[in-house]
């Protein structure tokens, strides 16, 4: 080689290492160690490919090597990552704490190491690292202890790669009927025609014109507990300058109609996730001696709640519980945080000398972090926090109250005033102590906070908020038990998108998960609301709301009610108790009584543009588009599985044909029938008869027939599959 081409090579290789060296050294300076908490480390065992030199000195081997690696949560963002623990932290008050690097930091001063002095040794170190680090994270993430271990045969692994495949009517029903109630016909064929990923961004995408349509019947339910048309002569109309002026039952109805009509369909269903498994709100406690406080239930419902799910805003969610609504009309929420959860621990009067102080009260910091933001525990069952947290916390709460006022809200028929009691939240003194304290003392969270909004931000910053409703939203959504690294994925889209939840909605209404065959889709029954709204809604079933509220009920959830109300819970559904028979059986029940309902024509079902029965509109949503030259049987059961995302094989297609729709039971009370259907006189037996889907012609027949193909479908596995 000339001369002048070495010199140029080595001015090169110099130059490039006077570039590459000290930004090394300053990410080693940069990259300190990470103080960790000693029981938040665990440690797993992994395998990794290693490259040694044969023995016969030509070529070199791969040879695999079992390493254990410690595993914590000390990510930039908290999330379980792999690294080595060094000695006891000495500095401060960090008792129990150990210096921590990640595998990422090591590797990087190896390199250094390599590159200053060379070496066999210091050069197979970075390869050891290099393998190491291509396994360690995923291999600590998917060895959380309780949440992903080998031992658990529960946990379920989601990759959430986008669906590719076909995406037809089955996919599409699927798709509605895991996030959003399921989906009417008209609903399927638009579906089919824009396409998987313009259908998900039209379901995430808030529609105000259809939500305003909706409204004037809210109201009219809300105001007592009836529609004008259905009601008739005991309609009676609210006094709109007191807020407090309507049925809570009402209210409840109201919400029941918008479920099954609303054209946002899975922002309406992500209403009711937030209120079971992230808010407690309850209506009940309202009604006895509190009727100066409804007002808390509408705004818990049409601001708290509503509001968060139109936008998937969950800073938003936590911002209202904890700091209040941006109109100031609220300091917190006032059913789920002043009420229920004794976030408003005075009652606050107003006299000469003001509003009375409101003391600090734990009940509510505790609930906050446990139900709406950390969750109990890190996934390896260390506190996400602690008493001198829910000390602080309540300190920074206090000071919210609610005031009890008099005012005049109208006159009488004979000219009298009328005046109403009405409670409103509102900032109040508080007899805490003054100036600042600190939660999450001793981790990378740590915080000094001096008012209510300071907890409001060191709780989004700390990463098991993130993490936690990431978990849930899996839970409901996806996953009965989802692994670790599934719910850290999400949990950093979350914290990059300032937990605005559209992203991950998205990703995972698209992920393949959703669209594989039955038996193998992850998720099942997780709400009543799941259950009867997946009926009602795709066969647009004519409906008063009251025994749907009843139907809801039965199956133990209420609106109102946070969590499962025949089991006390506000901390979501005991998913295996609720697909259990106890709970199963009556829901499957409360499903078929829906259409007797069908008979009541004039009391619960007129209409202003129907006189005749109202099972004709059933039957035009069952069999307005039946081709003329298919049989009536097989278009109700093809159309019906395909509205309710049910997958039938050819054996139980056509046992729903044959055995239901054109059977039915006759009572054997004559000797000729005992001769020509050898049955037992006084018993019931089973005759042919041809479907008939006139609603016209023998309406028995049809009601009947519609009931037992109802029946037959409820007992499929797919009842409690979503």
């Amino acid at each position: 080689m000339p001369v002048s081409r070495v010199i140029f090579s080595l001015s090169v290789a110099l130059f490039s290492l006077s570039l590459v060296a000290p930004s090394a050294a300053f990410a080693q300076k940069k990259n300190k160690a990470t103080p960790v908490d000693l029981n938040q480390i665990f440690e797993t065992q992994l395998t990794i490919q290693l490259k040694q030199k044969s023995k016969k000195g030509k070529g070199s081997a791969t040879k695999e090597v079992a390493v254990n690696v410690a595993c914590a949560p000390a990510g930039k963002n908290g999330e379980v990552i792999a690294g080595k623990r060094g000695a006891k932290v000495k500095k401060g008050k960090l008792k129990g704490f150990y210096s921590w690097k990640t595998y990422d930091q090591l590797l990087k001063k190896a390199k250094l190491q390599l590159r200053k002095k060379g070496s066999a040794k210091n050069k197979s170190n970075v390869a050891r690292l290099k393998a190491i680090l291509e396994v360690a994270n995923e291999g600590c993430a998917n060895s959380i202890p309780g949440s992903n271990s080998p031992e658990d045969p529960d946990v379920t692994p989601l990759v959430l790669n986008a669906y590719t495949g076909p995406f037809g009517t089955r996919e599409a029903a699927l798709l509605y009927r895991r996030f959003a109630f399921g989906a009417t016909a008209a609903e399927l064929t638009r579906a089919v025609s824009i396409g998987l990923e313009a259908t998900v961004d039209e379901l995430l995408d808030w529609d105000q014109a259809g939500h305003d349509s909706l409204m004037a019947d809210y109201q009219d339910w809300k105001c007592d507990q009836n529609l004008k048309i259905y009601a008739g002569d005991n309609h009676r109309d609210c006094n709109l300058q007191n807020p407090n002026d309507f049925s809570l039952r009402g209210m409840q109805y109201g919400w029941m109609d918008i479920f099954a009509r609303s054209t946002n369909p899975a922002h309406m269903k992500f209403l009711t996730v937030l209120h079971s498994d992230f808010a407690a709100g309850q209506i009940g406690a309202l009604n006895n001696g509190n009727q100066d406080k409804r007002w808390f239930a509408a705004h818990h419902f049409e601001e708290l709640l509503l509001g968060s799910a139109q936008d998937w805003d969950y800073r938003r969610f936590l911002r209202d519980q904890s700091v209040g609504d941006p109109n100031g009309l609220a300091v917190m929420d006032p059913l789920a945080a002043c009420f229920n959860l004794d976030g408003c621990t005075s009652f606050g009067t107003v006299g000469q000398n003001g509003l009375t102080r409101s003391n600090a009260n734990e009940n509510y910091a505790r609930e906050f972090w446990e139900l709406s933001s950390l969750g109990v525990a890190f996934p390896n069952g260390t506190p996400t926090y602690g008493v001198l947290d829910i000390i602080c916390g309540a300190d920074r709460f206090a000071g919210s109250g609610y005031v009890n006022r008099q005012f005049e809200v109208g006159l009488s028929e004979n000219g009298a005033p009328i005046i109403a009691n009405v409670s409103y939240p509102v900032r109040v003194g508080a007899n805490t102590i003054p100036g600042s304290c600190t939660v999450f003392a001793g981790t990378p969270y740590e915080a000094v906070v001096s008012s209510n909004q300071d907890l409001f931000i060191a709780t989004l910053n700390h990463p098991m908020t993130a993490y936690n409703v990431a978990r849930k939203l899996l839970k409901n959504y996806m996953a009965e038990n989802p692994a670790h690294a599934t719910i850290e994925r999400l949990a950093r889209l979350i914290r990059e998108d300032n937990y605005n939840l559209r992203r991950v909605m998205k990703i995972m209404m698209m992920a393949e998960q959703n669209f594989l065959p039955h038996g193998q889709r992850s998720v099942v029954l997780k709400s009543a609301f799941d259950l009867i709204f997946s009926w009602v809604r795709p066969l647009q079933i004519p409906f008063h709301s009251a025994p749907v509220f009843e139907a809801v009920a039965a199956c133990g959830q209420e609106l109102g009610e946070p969590g499962n109300r025949s089991a006390g819970k506000i901390f979501g559904w005991d998913v295996r108790a609720l697909n259990g028979e106890t709970n199963s059986i009556p829901c499957r029940n409360e499903i078929t009584d829906l259409l007797e309902y069908l008979d009541d024509v004039e009391s619960f079902y007129r209409s202003e543009e129907r006189n005749g029965p109202n099972y004709s509109k059933l039957y035009e949503v069952l069999f307005s588009d039946k081709p003329f030259e298919l049989r009536a049987d097989v278009h109700l059961v093809d159309k019906v599985t395909a509205l309710l995302g049910y997958e039938l094989n050819t054996a139980q297609r056509q046992f729903l044909i044959q055995d239901y729709l054109n059977k039915r039971p006759e009572l054997c009370d004559n000797q000729n029938e005992v001769n020509q259907y050898q049955c037992t006189l006084g018993t019931y037996f089973s005759v042919n008869e041809s479907f008939s889907e006139s609603p016209f012609g023998n309406y028995n027949n049809f009601v009947w027939k519609i009931g037992d193909l109802v029946m037959a479908l409820v007992d499929m596995p797919e009842f409690r599959e979503r």
